[in-house]
């Protein structure tokens, strides 16, 4: 073994006897809890019209870059800005139009290997980046509906749309090279109720894994099927008749509980993040939405139950991404001001379990 290899094993080591702890079917669930490493993002202090790449808005996607660096998706300013591992900040490419290489309404961000890739909901495009920010390709997308969120794997991106146009699929196919779309896999009609979430990713072993509406419930495809993992975490949450939410609803809306977010780890343990509110959700009757929970669930790969972890407040858990391979951990918040902050995941002392909705509040 070269003394490389050996380092970066060296590197990974807490990550892998982790995700060892937490795949063995006869373990006892460990005590897990998110460390802080740090924070990106600046607090706007400058009475210029032009904010400094450092100051962050509207976080629509975070990927980690090569040489520890982090791209940030800013939606709210156009562009896409990198952060050093010192936190200094560059921007990379964006701006406000309709031209190669601009935004209008961007939605996310992912990773391609060769840089970035960016779909635009108004524009109906994806547009990719490399790393240094170079355009590289703009797919266009008439035919489709608006892209919501994506994943990108050598030429190919999964593309999926907004939930209340996605009907019995997750997403379709999409060749960047052509254009060429493909309708994705249908559900079957027994996990339509679940509903189409955000979030989609692979594990390190190339399964595509995309979130559905009930915390504690995923999909998982295996060759040419879906497989449904997990099992609702608030089995008491019924989503509202169809006819009460109307057609531009989602009909499959839980009452109570909602997930916000997926991401994956090595190919042991899922992250979904958890929105809750105090009460029945109510069309008609909203709850305020700082009246809602935030939080992260551990999931093993096949579906069971592992933690709970309460984030801080004002963070975004429909943005949460993760790397796959180091178990870096990135979401973002609003908080006192926008920033997105790096957690890993770490075993912990035996805490009492705190409810979700009681965490906050006492």
């Amino acid at each position: 073994m070269s003394a490389t290899t050996h380092a970066r094993l060296m590197q990974h080591l807490p990550l892998v006897l982790l995700l060892a702890a937490c795949a063995e079917p006869s373990a006892i669930a460990p005590c897990l809890d998110l460390a802080e490493v740090r924070r990106y993002g600046v607090m706007d202090d400058s009475e210029s019209d032009d904010a400094a790449p450092g100051v962050l808005g509207d976080i629509r996607g975070i990927v980690p870059g090569p040489n520890g660096d982090v791209f940030v998706l800013d939606r709210s300013a156009h562009r896409i800005v990198a952060f050093d591992s010192t936190g200094a900040a560059r921007v990379v490419a964006g701006r406000s139009g309709e031209g190669p290489g601009e935004f209008s309404l961007p939605m996310h961000l992912t990773s391609t290997g060769r840089g970035v890739s960016v779909p635009d909901y108004e524009l109906r495009r994806i547009t990719e980046f490399d790393w240094s920010g170079r355009l590289l390709h703009v797919t266009r997308l008439e035919s489709s509906p608006p892209p919501w969120r994506h994943i990108v794997r050598n030429d190919t991106a999964w593309v999926a749309y907004n939930q209340n146009t996605s009907g019995d699929k997750l997403f379709d196919i999409v060749r960047l090279a052509t254009s060429e779309v493909t309708a994705g896999l249908g559900l079957e009609q027994e996990d339509i109720p679940f509903g189409a979430g955000i979030g989609i990713a692979f594990t390190s072993k190339g399964e595509l894994v995309v979130n559905t509406a009930r915390p504690g419930v995923w999909m998982a495809q295996s060759g040419d099927s879906w497989t449904r993992r997990g099992t609702p975490r608030f089995p008491d949450d019924v989503p509202p008749r169809e006819e009460q939410t109307g057609p531009f609803q989602s009909r499959v809306t839980p009452a109570q509980h909602t997930s916000s977010g997926l991401a994956v780890i090595g190919d042991s343990l899922i992250l979904q993040g958890t929105f809750s509110y105090p009460r029945p959700f109510d069309w008609n009757d909203p709850p305020a939405r700082d009246e809602g929970v935030l939080s992260l669930d551990v999931y093993r790969a096949d579906g069971r139950h592992v933690t709970n972890l309460p984030i801080p407040s004002g963070a975004v858990t429909n943005v949460v991404t993760s790397d796959p391979v180091t178990g870096r951990i990135f979401l973002p918040v609003n908080q006192p001001f926008p920033q997105v902050v790096e957690y890993t995941l770490e075993k912990c002392e035996r805490r009492p379990v705190v409810s979700l909705l009681s965490y906050g509040r006492t």
